[in-house]
């Protein structure tokens, strides 16, 4: 065969058919599947796409693979946050929400990856996310000017007869507008294996199936909650929240022609590691000690309109939507610098962790309790297999993140067993002070939720493969 047949085009078999009918039969041919036996004469390229792209060793004439990745992506993220507002009229009271600012958060961060085949299709790979700059702020929301604003986050201090004091009437939880210090540093390293437990391209009738373990080790300096604005304690604000996870994930594909689709499920598994401060983890009456686990749904799948075995060259367009679940959990939250730098004494003065006669002092640091809530997300990448040897990828990824609760932490925590004499149990009918809960910013009518949260990313990469 000739070189410039083994060049695989999408559609070469609609420029001899004359009708419409063969076109859209063809054409329904290259998009849902043809036998197997069909596509083994296809001269096309051993490799999945990069979705379940697993490189070898050891392996015929090609004993070691080790792919280095280095890539950039520039993250935002926005949404508008409300406070929980009690209102009467006529004699009749009714919650709602109102708008009191609007959050974004802009990551740049360079991504460094590395990948080393151990034995045919199994290999492990490394990470490295260095962010470049994170910043962190809250504007005013539309329609809104700053007195009203500061009318619904004001909070007034009462003295210890119950009575306002004169000189605190008008006292914020936090102001807005409100910047956070910008960020930079290495957050985590991330490692893992990867194992093709099936491959197309070695038994054509069986898909592509792929099993991977990442672990996700917090590094770095653990987040400071402070304002841009305030000088002290602000030069070293941290890059981590101090949490790792374990992920687990299974990927499938299986290659039609010039279509390989693809699904994935996974779970994540966080612990807090080094952010024990943070999020005061070791407190005996927490009822939320853990960030959120999160389970994921994927889909998607790869065209592939152009290919060349002879020079390994590829054109490829991935298209994938995710869909994840994540549960309630104690986290970092885009309140986190305002709530944890507060001057208001309902936050900066502490509470007490109790376990019979001892009682811990227990500062507020930012972190918060969350509700559960649901993330979507679509995205699409460009592949160019430029060579053998070399690989670049470019694409943009759109998400959604549902209405969720920032605060509303349990005032008790049932599941501590006091007596009715234990000074830990305080004023709960069982069980012991949650010393997470400030009523200031957790009791129904002083609550805050992100009404529901936009994402866009941009990323590109290059990859050299050995």
């Amino acid at each position: 065969m000739r070189e410039r047949d083994r060049t695989v085009l999408a559609f070469p078999a609609l420029m001899s058919l004359p009708s419409a009918k063969n076109y859209a039969f063809t054409a329904l041919l290259l998009l849902v599947g043809t036998p197997a036996a069909a596509q083994e004469e296809l001269p096309l390229m051993d490799m999945s796409a990069s979705y379940t792209d697993v490189i070898d060793a050891l392996d015929g004439e090609d004993p070691v693979d080790v792919n280095v990745r280095a890539g950039f992506t520039r993250s935002s993220r926005s949404g508008t946050i409300q406070r929980e507002r009690t209102t009467t009229t006529g004699g009749n009271s009714s919650v709602g929400f109102v708008d009191v600012a609007e959050h974004s958060r802009i990551t740049n961060s360079l991504n460094l990856g590395l990948d080393v085949g151990i034995y045919r299709d199994l290999a492990l790979f490394f990470e490295l996310p260095v962010v470049l700059r994170e910043s962190r702020d809250l504007s005013l929301p539309e329609g809104r000017d700053v007195a009203a604003v500061m009318v619904d986050l004001a909070e007034p201090v009462r003295d210890a007869a119950g009575n306002v004091t004169p000189a605190d009437q008008e006292r914020q939880l936090f102001q807005v507008p409100f910047s956070a210090p910008a960020r930079s540093g290495i957050p985590e390293v991330n490692f893992g294996v990867a194992w093709g437990v099936t491959n197309q391209h070695r038994s054509r009738n069986v898909p592509t199936w792929v099993l991977m373990l990442e672990t996700r080790l917090a590094t770095g300096s653990v987040l400071k909650a402070c304002s841009k604005d305030t000088a002290a304690g602000c030069r070293s604000p941290g890059v981590t929240d101090g949490t790792s996870s374990v992920r687990l994930e299974s990927r499938t594909s299986y290659r039609y022609r010039f279509l390989e689709p693809y699904v994935g499920f996974a779970v994540e598994l966080p612990w807090v590691s080094t952010g024990e401060a943070l999020f005061g983890s070791n407190l005996n009456g927490l009822v939320l000690k853990n960030p959120p686990r999160t389970g994921e749904f994927t889909v998607g799948g790869a065209v592939i309109p152009w290919e060349d075995r002879e020079r390994f060259q590829r054109v490829a367009v991935d298209l994938r939507l995710s869909a994840a679940y994540l549960t309630e959990g104690r986290e970092v939250t885009p309140l986190f610098d305002a709530l944890g730098s507060s001057q208001n004494l309902y936050l900066s003065a502490p509470n007490y962790d109790r376990l019979d006669d001892d009682a811990t002092a227990v500062s507020m640091t930012g972190v918060s309790d969350t509700t559960a809530r649901a993330r979507i997300r679509l995205g699409a990448n460009a592949v160019i297999q430029a060579a053998k040897y070399i690989r670049f990828m470019l694409g943009f990824g759109l998400g959604y993140e549902t209405a969720y609760m920032l605060t509303g932490a349990d005032a008790c925590n049932p599941a501590v067993r006091t007596s009715n004499g234990d000074p830990s149990r305080g004023g709960c009918a069982s069980g012991t002070l949650n010393p997470a809960h400030r009523p200031a910013i957790d009791v129904a009518g002083n609550r805050f939720r992100l009404n529901g949260e936009v994402a866009f990313d941009l990323n590109a990469s290059a990859t050299a493969q050995f």
